[in-house]
Order: C-alpha cells, then sequence, then structure tokens
C-alpha cells in the first residue's frame, strides 16, 4: 500500500496522501513533503503547519460523518492548494477514504499576477519567506477538478478492490 501511496503522491506531483479507515482514524502513514511551500509551511511557521493538520484533521473527520452515497469532495486548502476526500466502498458500504491535500491548485482562470499577488499576502500573514513561498507556489501546475477526480477516483477505485479482497479473503 505504501508503493502505492508513494506513486500516487508523485502523480500528484507533490500532494500529501493517506489512508483512512470509515471510523476516521488514519491507516497508513502520509506520505512525505515534497512540495516545497508545504515543506516551508511545516518546517519554518507553527502558524501554517498548524493550519495545514487543521485542514487534513477537518477532511479526516468527513469519513466519520460519510454516508454510503457521499460523493468525493474537492475543496481548497487554507493556502489555496487542492484538498480531497474519496470514499472507498467495499461491497457497497463505506469502507474508509483516500485523502490529500496540497501539491496542486484548482485553475480558477487567475492571472499570474493575482496568484502572485495571493500566495504573497498569504506568506506574509504566516511568517515565512515570502519571495521563496511564491517562487514555489508559482512552479506548481494548476489543476482541473476533472484531472484530480480522475486520478483520485482510480485510487479509490484500487483501494475498494483491494478492501474487497481483504475482506473476503
Amino acid at each position: 500500500v505504501k508503493k502505492i501511496q508513494d506513486d500516487f503522491t508523485s502523480a500528484l506531483e507533490g500532494s500529501v496522501v493517506a489512508l483512512a479507515g470509515k471510523d476516521g482514524k488514519p491507516i497508513s502513514q502520509t506520505m512525505s513533503l515534497n512540495s516545497e511551500v508545504c515543506q516551508m509551511m511545516k518546517n519554518e511557521s507553527k502558524k501554517g503547519w498548524d493550519r495545514c493538520l487543521q485542514c487534513y484533521q477537518s477532511v479526516l473527520d468527513l469519513t466519520k460523518k460519510a454516508s454510503e452515497t457521499q460523493a468525493p469532495l474537492f475543496i481548497d486548502c487554507h493556502a489555496g492548494f487542492i484538498a480531497f476526500w474519496m470514499p472507498i466502498k467495499a461491497g457497497g458500504k463505506l469502507a474508509g477514504a483516500f485523502l490529500g491535500c496540497g501539491g496542486r491548485y484548482f485553475d480558477k482562470g487567475k492571472s499570474r499576477e493575482e496568484l502572485k499577488q495571493k500566495y504573497a499576502e498569504y506568506a506574509t500573514e504566516i511568517g515565512v519567506d515570502k519571495e521563496r513561498f511564491v517562487k514555489f507556489a508559482l512552479s506548481l501546475k494548476p489543476a482541473t477538478s476533472e484531472e484530480i477526480g480522475t486520478k483520485v477516483g482510480w485510487m479509490a477505485k484500487l483501494f475498494g478492490v483491494l478492501a474487497e479482497e481483504t475482506a473476503f479473503s
């Protein structure tokens, strides 16, 4: 499972991903933070890292509230990057969730200058080096919800198959 998660982290270019059981508790280690902006928040800003952890916990808590028909959820994290929650189903029942954050941002038609201003303001707010944060943030590729939905959906299906195989073997 770790190898699959590592490969998926690479496919999403830096997202931190994890698996949660149906109780909302993590059942896997989160992946390494290979996104420079996430590294900056973790290593250089208590305020930024606390917000990361709060966002992660909020996405994790969605599993506890999910129904069998729950659709995937894609939101912006506190810093403006993609956070996602995708149910994993086995035998038609909620078995857990695949979730993650960071590494990409949704293409909402903002100009490069608007993004630069947004990330500069956020860097100042959390107290990290503005130039470096903006540079790293703007080096990330924007994503469409369809692209992320396809990739995350594929992983949720794969983990659903694994959950079914484990449950029935």
